[in-house]
């Protein structure tokens, strides 16, 4: 009899112990807000440009080129990444950006990092205030090079 009491202790000891972890990461649930602003490439930083023969594409590779954004992420980032232009214009954008200092509203400060390919826009990291911090959104171009709109819902924890 003190066996199966025992036996039945442990078995109870082990739900208890796999069930409260999960019970406790599923209690905190994050914060969301929806990000919009503007960012406005500026002159600065390294670029290289490759054409690609007899296509009209040209690749424009860049290396910390300032951005500055405004309205819910407000701050100077700097692209790194590659710019794809055809004849018509600028084509597609995949790189990241960093910023050292920027402001999200109604969050907080911190360096951060934001993804982007094409007009879809994550973000990848954060520190300080925005340590945590995770989102994914849009940017639209408004006039293409000179301003873009862009929208991000973000998730963190207060």
């Amino acid at each position: 009899m003190k066996r199966k009491a025992l036996l039945i202790f442990v078995f109870l000891i082990a739900v208890a112990i796999l069930a409260l972890p999960m019970s406790a990461v599923s209690a905190i649930k994050p914060e969301e807000i929806t990000l919009t602003g503007q960012h406005m490439p500026g002159i600065g930083g390294t670029a290289k440009i490759l054409t690609a023969g007899e296509s009209s594409n040209t690749l424009v590779k860049l290396k910390d080129a300032p951005d500055t954004w405004s309205g819910g992420i407000t701050g100077i980032g700097y692209f790194s990444g590659n710019w794809l232009f055809d004849s018509a214009g600028p084509k597609t954008m995949v790189g990241y950006w960093t910023f050292e200092e920027v402001t999200i509203t109604n969050v907080g400060t911190g360096d951060l990092r934001i993804g982007t390919n094409g007009g879809d826009l994550w973000i990848e990291s954060g520190s300080g205030e925005l340590k945590g911090v995770t989102g994914r959104g849009t940017a639209t171009t408004v006039v293409p090079m000179v301003m873009y709109n862009y929208e991000i819902v973000l998730q963190y924890h207060s």
